[in-house]
Parts: structure tokens; C-alpha cells; sequence
């Protein structure tokens, strides 16, 4: 897995790369030196050197203590092409050509060898041997000369590209010259090339052709060289190259979509990891070359084309921001740097897994047939980054992957056509950003004209740009500016108009260069502050590269103003300290000029705030700007040239500050404060500018407090003034603003200046009163001491969070403040107001200087909410009238403001109300159970239940009993409490419906017909709906069905109802049958728990005998023969207990009786 600090060295190898890539000469002239101090050359005795195990082909070598008139060979042991400089690094070429060169030296001394990879002068930073060999001393050629074989490096040409040609083989010495001739055939005619005098030339050519060398001795002879054929490579594998440097970790290219086809599935999905690409020169992870495939789709000429590409890692490592670009050779030179071929590059870097779409457009003019597409993913490379992403890039992490795609020509417009809508490749952009316009939609067809036009609105007027006459455009923007295109067919003179697109610009202060800083702690930096704007970053600090962060407001400030900058760095670990630079852009021109730049520092030690002083210009121009701060490991460079410079440390930080005109009212200057005891002593300066002075205003705030919030003074036109105001308090803190008056105008208000009063309250006799009102007071505390007998009475170390003590029984900076008891005896010491990490306590005394009477009540380090390091805490039973002391330290030593306030803790949990009657699952609000509370308390129950939920009683599943509750009121030691009842009754239950039967005339009692639970007490209503007094009834006269209504309520629940059924048997007649056997026909014992003896005594035979129940059912019967007429027994035991009726029915009469079975 890479580092970052590899990963910083690929970017300066990649640095390197883009200075040198391109340079399309055969003497080749490398801008680096390896190794440092070079290598001596070989002798006789010691023929071979090797220069170094590890050159790159970018660099050059010095050859040192070389002979005169010697014969030498350079090597790259691998392949390559070099060139030999006499003198300089940028000398005389002495001899340049494939590898291994052999040349030969004109004079003794120092030569440099340049190593590249061909003779276009190509780089690469790969490690490579080189080497350099001793043949032979130079010495008059010799007949018969020896010509060799012409070679050629690269074997096969391409358009518009160098090649080398040299001789193997051929005789060496002084006194040759050399002629190189050219011939379309092996066969001639061959043709002398004009120049082509030396042993090794360069040249181009566009077809295939045949090279031969005419070497001639001066001793008389002449050979020639074996000749070569060096043919035209296809232009599409002519490409520059680019690869990532480190290829087999991180991020790679996946899935690749354009047009709706992608690349075979196999090499799609996993060529960065596992898979080489199929074409040649691929390496994995780092180059695939996919243009041996069949083209990844066919496009037409003028089609908006959309493309995906799918960005992951294959060494499921750490995720780092990358770049993408695509680039289409349209014109099929071999090149992807002509205007429109970079059709889409990302202008920021983004940290992956990540999926990038969008479109391009196919020019109309691009030509048919397959042509290459190049995809670069490279980690810190983008259009606005500091490694700018081109098609030639060599870098350190990522992918670069070659594709063909297949143009076909568009068909010849006929009829209407069609405008389609206009896009744009951005928006908005920054004025020198360059935006492709197309459209999507409109007819593709050849034979169409275009000519774009712009304008400020989306309805026109309308303006054609001149030379803007194919289907896309390039451009930049400077405002907002609506674009649109007009095509014509020619044949038809059919005529439309895409739809316009709006091309936003970015306001300049937006677009400025990027920065990339490589971070490390104790070069960050967490604060910045200026003029009452303070933003503070600590926590949010950037963690990993470009360590950039953009902020889109800052300070204001004011034209001929001074104001100091403040730079606070972080704690140190990888630096001991930074030097800080700022840049503000004061001309608004987009650029931080070194005319605009101060320095912060030049080491700020980690952990501390370097300031400065910085003049705003009265010529600065008013409105929003940029201000950069940059910040850099202290010992490095970051002067005034250095807005935009690429650094190995620190951070960068961007702010968009507000410049205000200078007022027609000049502002007061050179501000000085002093104070006295309840005195407030100011002088200032003030030249007129353009009005006179007629007097001032100063407003005094409460440090920390925001502006306007405080007191404002009218002060005459003298330039002093003496602020008296016996109120002011020892130690108070205060923020004070100076304005000027020109009668009807003013200036600004000038400052904040910190005011502090004299510290008389360091000692306990000189405590300061406070009033305890729960205003918060704020003091400061530099300059005071401790002495022996606030040692005597320190709280005792029983925690931070607690009211009896602090978390040490250190003393640093003690101040003294005294208060006078409330009448609630209950205070609240409240320290919070104020970020300050401070403690205090609280004392009882009878006097001042009495030390020993000194009795600690309440004491505390951190707020008891653990909101804050400030203390806050309570204090009680104090006796109301009293005076009470109050000691407060800091925490740590460190002096500042502090703020102070006190409350007086008057709690009311209220008074009980009457009790609170619920039904069985109800829910009850507590709170209706007292009166006159506060709230913020809290209720608890006397016999805890899972009914209390808040103040809120939920009564279902408790029994039907009363419940008390408490109320209570508590801040901190002081409380107050209150009860409620609540008394829970159960449902009314009038039980279930039920029926039965009686003879006419028979009186019932109606509750023998109701089943369940029965609450006693309710109300019977007869069919006609009118009350019974009780709970009787006498059956009608008239036989039939008669509806009994029972109603029950307890005052709380709801009322129940239930409904008993009286069914009035015709058969019978109660009333009847008793008159009929008075006297002779008995019925006992009734009740009865078994046996009901039946004596009859009349002339009455009974056929059967009955028992039903009371809704009419027959449970029991008796036939004649089963029992004796005069004496019957009815074996009721086995029923259950209830009311029967019992019917002696006979052939002319039945006798009916009620008989209740126990």
C-alpha cells in the first residue's frame, strides 16, 4: 500500500514528466541531473563504467575527465535513444542516436549524455541501466572502408513523429563523411537527403521508405550501407504515451460505456487487477491498450454522444482523489492535443468508488473511420489541479486506457430539420475556463451550415460570433451569456434553432488557482481571526491531500483601514513550527499578485498565534474578494510568488472577505484606552477627509457580546474623553467602538479595544458586589495573585461535577465578589456565560479579615451538566440579608475573561387540589391535582406503579384504589414539593342480559334474570320505560314478552345497561292457582337444597309434573305412575342454584308455584 509521501514523489516524477513530454527533436536536451557529480570516463585499462543502476529517461549524466579524439559507446542496457552535448549540459551535439552510441570525442574534458526512449525525445521514469565503454582512440580511417547497416529506432514511422537513423558496423575514425540517400524501392533511384551528412540523422516521412548511407574515407574509399525499409505505423498506434508509474495498487479504470457499447465484459471488469489488456505495450493496472479489439462503438458525425466510466481499486486500499479526461483523435494525426479533441476532463479531483457520465459531441467535421479514444484516470491530476491532466501524461497512481471508436459520416440532409436543444460542457465557469457547446437532438446530416450565436437574455437580441461555424463551439465567459445555434440545410434550405443554454459565470473570486499542500501537524493551521471574524478549525481540520478548504465569507474591512491578522497553528508532531502567508486580491483581477501578499510569520511555533498588522489600500477595490491563507512547515519557501505553488506541507485556506468604502466621514485613528477606578480615560487621532469633524460616539459592550448591544455616549468634538460611572465594577471587561460625526454623516464604528478595569478585587476585603439579578457581569483576571490564606480555605478535591469541592486544590488566579443573601435563601453562581475554564466557591463570614470564620457553603470545577468548564452551581439555606463571599480561580492558570451571574432559586411546585376521581382506564394529568405551580419539576409516586409516565397517570391494569403522587421543583440544592390524589374507580357494571318466565299475575324479582357481575344500587325500568322503586315486578294480566331495563352508573364511569326478557305464560294464572288450593295444595320446604315435598290435598289428579328454569326451559319432569297423587317427592339436588318454577299440570287445570333452589 502507498504512502502519501510516495504518492507526493510520483506527483514531482509526473512534475518532471509534463515539463519534458512533447519535445519532438532527435538532439534531445533533459532538464535533471542523475547521478549528482556524474561519472568518470573509462580508459584502456578500465574499459567499461557503469553510470548508474538507475537512471530514468529524462534525465542526463555527466561524463567526466573524457579524452580527446576518442572512441566511445554510451548504453541504456535495456532500449533507448541518446544524445551527447560537449561542454554544457546544453552544448554542441556531438553525436545522438539509438542505443548503444558510439561517438567520438573532439576534444578532452566534461561531455553529457541525455537518456530518452526514442529520438522524439519521449520520457519515462522507470529505473534503467546505463553505462559507458571505452573502444579505442580515434585514429585516420583506413581503406576499405566498412558502411554497416543502416538502422532504424523506432522501426516504423509515424506521422508527424521523428526517427533516428544510424549505422551498425560501420568503420570509425577520423577523416569519414557521410552522405544518406532515400528511394521509394531497394532498387533506387536513390536520392541524397539534403543535410543528412552525419552518422546518425533524424528526419520524418509520411510514406514507407527505403535509407541507405554512402560513407567515404578520406584515404579514397567509399562504401554503402546495408539499406532499411522503415514503414508508416498506423496513425492511431502513434499516440504519445502515458501510464501510471506505479501501477499495480490503487485506482484503476473498470467498466468503460460510450454510446451504449463497452469493452469486452473480461477486460472491462478486472484489467486493472488481474488481467493484461490484449494490445501491445499494456501493462497491468497502469496501461491497457484495448485498440487490437473491434471499436467500442460506432458514432455519426454531429451525434452528442454518452459515455460512463466506472472508477474503482484493486487493492481494496485507501481511496484517494483522482481525475478523469477522455480525449478522441478526430482528425486521425496521431495526436490528441489539437482544439476539440479533449472532450471531456474533469476540472476537480474526487476520492472514489465512483461512477463519471456524461457526453461529448462528434464534430461534423471529424473524419470517417476508426479513430483512437484515450481515458486517463490519475490521482491529483485535473484541469484546475497543480499536475494538469493532458493525454500525455506519465503519473504516479492510476490508469490510462486506449479504445478505438468508429465515425461514419452522417447522411445528406433533406427536408426540415431539426434544432435540437443546446448543452454546454460546464456551467457556470470562471472567465478562463473553456466550455464545448453542442446540442443533442438536432438532425445529423451533412450538408447543414451552422453559425452559433449569443446574447444576455434568452430572448435576444441575438449576435452571430464570427468563425463560430461548425457544430460545437469552444469558448470562455465573462458574464452570463446565452448561446444557441442556427442550421441550415443547404439542399432544402430548411432552416431551425436549437434551443438557447445558459453558460453561468463564476464570480472571480471564485477562481482562483488550486493549491495542493501535503498537511502535517504543527504546520496546520486552527484559527483565523480578523476584525471580529474568528474561525476556528480545529476540529474540522483536512485530513489528506491538496489539505485545501474554501470558506465563503470572512471578515469586512474598510478602504485606508489597519487590522491585525491572526494565525493560530496547531500542536505539534510532524513540525515544530510554520511559516504563513496572505494574499488578498485587491485589484479583483482573479490572481494573488506578490503586490498583495504579507507575511503572517516565518515560524510561528506549533500551538501558537502569529499576527500581523495589514494596511487595506485606499485604492482596493470595494465589494466581495479573496483572501488566501497559506501555511507551510517552517524552514521551506512560501514568500510572495507562492499563492499558487504546490508545497510538501502546511495547508491552504480561501476566504471571500467584504472591502467597504471609505467613509465621507473619516474614521478615528490611533485609539487609546486606559482606565481607572470607575473611569474609562480614551484619546484618539482624526484628519479630516472630506467633512469636519462635529463630535463622536462611542458604545461600550459587555466582552463577548455582539456590536450594538451595549451603551452608546455622545461625545462632544475633543479628541479625548474620561468616562466616569460608578457602576463600572473591579476587574469588569468590556468592548469599547469609537465612531466619528460630520454632522448628517458618520464613519464606522472603529474597533472592538478591550477595556478592563482595575483589578482592586484580588484580595477578599476588596470583594466586588454582585447583584443578583441573572445579569451576567464578565471581568477579567490578568494580574491577579493568591495569597496564604486563600490556600487556608480551598475547597477540598471531591470532583469536578460535584457542589462540595473541586477537581484539585490547586490556586492560580483567585478574584473575590460578595452578594447579599435573597429572601428565598437559595442562589444559583452561574460561570457559563463565558467559555472559561474556571472555578469558584461560595463562603459564609462575619467579616471580611476574619479568615477563621470563613465557613465554605458550596463549591464547583465543571458546570453539573457537563455542558461546560465553567462552574455552575447552587447555594442554599443562606440567611436572607446576609453577606456571603464568593472566590473564583482559574482552572489552569491561564488568565482572561470570565463572566459571573447570580439568580435567586425561587421554586413553587404549587398547592393540592381536590382529589381526582378517574375510571378504570382513564389517563389523568397530575397536574390538574394542584394549582399555582411552575413547571420543570418532576412526579414521582408514594407506591411505585408502571401507571406514571411524565405527569401523566395511565390507570388501566391498577386496581380501584386511591393513589398520591409528589410534585417536585429541584435546581441544584433547592426544591420544592407539592401532593396529588387520584382516586380510581372501577367500571359500572350492570351485568349480562338475561330472561325467564312467570305465570300471569306473579310478582319476580327482576334480578334473578341478570348473569356476570351485578353492581347493586342501579335503577329498573318497565317496558314503558318508567323507574321501578326496586328491583319487583308483578307480571301483566295479559300474556306475552315484556323488556326490563337495568341502568347502573357510579358518578365517575360511564353508565352500564343490561336487559332482562319476562316472558307471561298464558297457561297460567298465579293469582288463580294460589286461591284455588289454599289451604290443600303445599309446596315445602322453599327453599329447598334437595327434595320438594308436594301434598295434595284436593280432588286434582296431576298428569305430569314440571321444573323449568326462569327463561322458560324444562330441566326436570315427572310423569303420572312415577309418583304418588297425594304425596309427591321432587328430587331437586342436582340443579343448580337458581329460581324454578314448578307446574303441576293436570287434565283440566295446572297449578304453577316459584321455588328457589339453594
Amino acid at each position: 500500500m502507498k504512502t502519501k509521501i510516495y504518492a507526493y514523489l510520483a506527483s514531482l516524477s509526473v512534475m518532471v514528466t509534463m515539463l519534458l513530454s512533447g519535445v519532438s527533436h532527435a538532439q534531445c536536451t533533459n532538464a535533471f541531473e542523475y547521478p549528482f557529480g556524474g561519472a568518470t570516463a573509462p580508459t584502456a585499462a578500465a574499459p567499461l563504467t557503469t553510470i548508474a543502476t538507475c537512471s530514468f529517461q529524462e534525465e542526463y549524466s555527466m561524463l567526466n575527465n573524457v579524452a580527446a579524439a576518442t572512441i566511445y559507446q554510451c548504453a541504456i542496457l535495456t532500449v533507448g535513444y541518446i544524445t551527447i552535448r560537449q561542454g554544457t549540459p546544453t552544448g554542441t551535439v556531438i553525436a545522438a542516436g539509438i542505443s548503444p552510441l558510439q561517438w567520438n570525442s573532439t576534444v578532452a574534458g566534461t561531455y553529457y549524455a541525455h537518456w530518452n526512449v526514442d529520438a522524439s525525445c519521449a520520457t519515462a521514469n522507470g529505473c534503467v541501466e546505463t553505462t559507458m565503454t571505452y573502444i579505442s582512440p580515434a585514429s585516420a580511417c583506413t581503406n576499405p572502408v566498412a558502411a554497416g547497416a543502416a538502422a532504424a529506432s523506432p522501426a516504423a514511422a509515424c506521422p508527424s513523429a521523428n526517427f533516428a537513423l544510424s549505422l551498425n558496423g560501420a568503420t570509425l575514425g577520423t577523416g569519414l563523411t557521410y552522405q544518406w540517400q532515400s528511394a521509394a524501392t531497394a532498387s533506387g533511384p536513390w536520392t541524397n537527403i539534403t543535410g543528412a551528412t552525419t552518422g546518425n540523422y533524424t528526419l520524418q516521412q509520411s510514406v514507407d521508405t527505403y535509407y541507405q548511407c554512402i560513407v567515404t574515407c578520406s584515404a579514397g574509399s567509399t562504401g554503402t550501407s546495408t539499406p532499411i525499409l522503415v514503414t508508416m505505423n498506423p496513425f492511431y498506434n502513434c499516440y504519445c504515451n502515458s501510464a501510471a508509474t506505479v501501477p499495480t495498487v490503487d485506482e484503476e479504470i473498470y467498466n468503460v460505456t460510450v454510446n451504449g457499447g463497452s469493452t469486452d465484459p473480461l477486460y472491462a471488469n478486472t484489467n486493472g487487477c488481474t488481467a493484461v489488456a490484449p494490445g501491445p505495450g499494456s501493462i497491468l493496472g497502469g496501461y491497457s491498450n484495448f485498440k487490437t479489439l473491434p471499436a467500442i462503438t460506432s458514432v455519426i458525425t454531429g451525434q452528442n454522444v454518452a459515455f460512463s466510466i466506472s472508477q474503482d481499486e484493486c487493492d481494496a486500499g485507501f481511496y484517494y482523489a483522482n481525475g478523469i479526461g477522455i480525449w478522441v483523435d478526430f482528425n486521425q494525426n496521431g495526436l490528441f492535443t489539437d482544439l476539440g479533441e479533449d472532450v471531456f476532463i474533469e476540472s476537480t479531483t474526487t476520492v472514489g468508488p465512483r461512477i463519471v457520465s456524461g457526453s461529448f459531441n462528434i464534430p461534423i467535421t471529424a473524419l470517417p473511420g476508426n479513430t483512437a479514444m484515450r481515458i486517463i484516470c490519475a490521482e491529483g491530476a485535473s484541469s484546475t489541479s497543480f499536475t494538469l491532466l493532458t493525454p500525455c501524461l506519465s503519473y504516479g497512481f492510476g490508469e490510462t486506457e486506449d479504445y478505438l471508436i468508429n465515425i461514419v459520416a452522417a447522411n445528406n440532409c433533406a427536408g426540415t430539420i431539426t434544432g435540437g436543444t443546446t448543452v454546454t460542457s460546464a456551467t457556470p465557469v470562471c472567465p478562463s475556463t473553456t466550455v464545448t457547446l453542442s446540442t443533442t437532438g438536432s438532425t445529423l446530416a451533412s450538408g447543414i451550415t451552422y453559425q452559433w450565436q449569443s446574447a444576455a437574455s434568452a430572448t435576444g437580441p441575438w449576435t452571430n460570433i464570427a468563425g463560430a461555424t461548425s457544430n460545437t463551439y469552444a469558448t470562455t465567459v465573462g458574464v452570463d451569456t446565452y448561446f444557441q445555434l442556427v442550421l441550415t440545410c443547404t439542399a432544402s434550405a430548411s432552416t431551425a434553432i436549437s434551443t438557447p443554454v445558459l453558460v453561468g459565470s463564476n464570480p472571480f473570486y471564485n477562481c482562483y488557482c488550486n493549491t495542493v499542500n501535503a498537511g502535517g501537524e504543527g504546520s496546520l493551521m486552527d484559527e483565523v481571526a480578523m476584525n471580529n471574524y474568528v474561525n476556528n478549525t480545529a476540529a474540522t481540520n483536512p485530513t489528506a491531500s491538496p489539505f485545501y478548504t474554501a470558506f465563503t465569507n470572512g471578515p469586512s474591512v474598510i478602504q485606508g483601514m489597519d487590522y491585525s491578522l491572526d494565525v493560530t497553528i496547531d500542536n505539534p508532531s510532524i513540525y515544530t513550527g510554520a511559516i504563513v502567508s496572505v494574499w488578498i486580491d485587491y485589484d479583483h483581477n482573479g490572481a494573488y499578485e506578490p503586490t498583495e501578499w504579507t507575511q503572517v510569520g516565518t515560524n510561528i511555533a506549533s500551538g501558537t498565534t502569529g499576527s500581523v498588522n495589514i494596511t487595506i489600500p485606499i485604492t482596493a477595490l470595494t465589494g466581495n474578494t479573496g483572501m488566501r491563507i497559506r501555511s507551510r512547515g517552517a524552514g521551506n519557501i512560501n514568500g510572495a510568488g507562492d499563492a499558487c505553488t504546490n508545497m510538501g506541507s502546511g495547508e491552504t485556506e480561501d476566504y471571500v472577505i467584504n472591502i467597504l468604502p471609505a467613509p465621507n466621514c473619516a474614521n478615528p485613528t490611533n485609539i487609546v484606552v486606559n482606565t481607572e477606578i470607575d473611569s474609562i480615560l480614551t484619546t484618539w487621532s482624526w484628519n479630516q477627509t472630506l467633512l469636519p469633524v462635529t463630535g463622536f460616539n462611542m458604545q461600550l459592550v459587555v466582552a463577548g457580546s455582539a456590536f450594538n448591544t451595549g451603551t452608546t455616549y455622545v461625545l462632544d468634538n475633543n479628541f479625548s474623553d474620561t468616562l466616569f460611572d460608578s457602576e463600572f465594577m473591579a476587574g469588569q471587561s468590556f468592548q469599547m467602538y469609537l465612531q466619528a460625526v460630520c454632522g448628517q454623516d458618520t464613519s464606522y464604528f472603529i474597533g472592538p479595544f478591550n477595556v478592563v478595569m482595575p483589578l482592586s478585587n484580588d484580595t477578599i476585603c476588596g470583594a466586588q458586589m454582585l447583584p443578583v439579578n441573572n445579569v451576567m457581569h464578565v471581568f477579567n483576571n490578568n494580574g491577579a495573585s493568591i495569597d496564604a490564606n486563600e490556600i487556608a480555605m480551598v475547597p477540598p478535591a471531591t470532583g469536578a461535577q460535584t457542589e462540595t469541592g473541586w477537581e484539585n486544590q490547586n490556586l492560580n488566579l483567585t478574584t473575590w465578589f460578595k452578594f447579599i443573601a435573597p429572601a428565598s435563601g437559595s442562589v444559583r453562581v452561574n460561570c457559563t456565560g463565558m467559555t472559561y475554564n474556571g472555578q469558584a466557591a461560595v463562603y459564609s463570614s462575619s467579616a471580611c479579615d476574619n479568615i477563621s470564620s470563613f465557613q465554605m457553603i458550596s463549591a464547583n470545577d465543571n458546570d453539573m451538566m457537563g455542558t461546560s468548564v465553567a462552574p455552575n452551581f447552587t447555594a442554599c439555606g443562606l440567611t436572607p440579608g446576609n453577606t456571603y463571599y464568593i472566590m473564583h480561580d482559574a482552572f489552569d492558570g491561564t488568565s482572561g475573561n470570565y463572566g459571573i451571574s447570580l439568580k435567586e432559586i425561587v421554586l413553587n411546585a404549587g398547592v393540592q387540589g381536590e382529589v381526582l376521581q378517574a375510571c378504570y382506564g382513564d389517563t389523568v394529568n397530575l397536574f390538574n391535582g394542584i394549582a399555582n405551580y411552575q413547571t420543570g419539576g418532576v412526579w414521582t409516586q408514594t407506591i411505585p406503579t408502571l401507571g406514571l409516565q411524565g405527569n401523566l397517570f395511565i390507570t388501566n391494569g391498577l386496581a380501584s384504589i386511591p393513589f398520591t403522587f409528589t410534585y417536585t421543583l429541584t435546581d441544584g440544592c433547592a426544591n420544592d414539593s407539592s401532593p396529588a390524589e387520584v382516586d380510581v374507580f372501577p367500571p359500572s357494571q350492570a351485568g349480562l342480559d338475561g330472561a325467564f318466565t312467570v305465570c300471569k299475575n306473579e310478582p319476580f324479582n327482576l334480578l334473578q334474570g341478570l348473569g356476570g357481575i351485578v353492581d347493586l344500587g342501579g335503577t329498573w325500568y318497565d317496558p314503558s320505560n318508567n323507574p321501578l322503586a326496586g328491583n319487583l315486578d308483578t307480571a301483566a294480566n295479559i300474556p306475552g314478552f315484556f323488556n326490563y331495563d337495568y341502568i347502573v352508573g357510579n358518578g365517575v364511569c360511564p353508565d352500564d345497561t343490561s336487559n332482562v326478557l319476562v316472558t307471561v305464560d298464558a297457561s297460567c294464572d298465579f293469582t288463580a292457582s294460589i286461591g284455588d288450593v289454599a289451604g290443600s295444595f303445599e309446596m315445602y320446604p322453599n327453599p329447598t337444597s334437595d327434595v320438594l315435598n308436594i301434598v295434595n290435598g284436593m280432588d286434582f289428579i296431576i298428569e305430569n309434573i314440571q321444573v323449568l328454569d326462569m327463561q322458560g326451559k324444562e330441566v326436570l319432569s315427572m310423569s303420572k305412575g312415577n309418583f304418588a297423587n297425594n304425596a309427591i317427592e321432587v328430587n331437586m339436588k342436582q340443579l343448580e342454584t337458581g329460581v324454578y318454577m314448578i307446574r303441576c299440570n293436570g287434565a283440566e287445570k295446572t297449578i304453577t308455584n316459584r321455588v328457589i333452589k339453594q
